[in-house]
């Protein structure tokens, strides 16, 4: 079933858009995090193409959002 992501909100991080271009790195951004945070905090990637989702598949988010991805792929 579709459930609200942003219920979790307040135990969760979210590595964006804005964070992605300024790193250029999905990986290096994931794990800096959970090398610092408590491994109970959620970690969420969003991702705006294919070469993103497949990166960002293989690191063990607790949830990936395909952010204006294209449909069309």
């Amino acid at each position: 079933g579709v459930e609200s992501h942003r219920r979790f909100f307040n135990k969760t991080i979210a590595i964006q858009k804005e964070h992605i271009s300024l790193h250029k790195n999905i990986t290096y951004l994931f794990n800096t995090l959970t090398e610092s945070l408590p491994p109970t905090t959620r970690i969420e990637i969003h991702v705006k193409d294919l070469e993103e989702l497949k990166e960002a598949s293989t690191l063990g988010a607790n949830l990936i959002v395909l952010e204006n991805f294209d449909k069309n792929i």
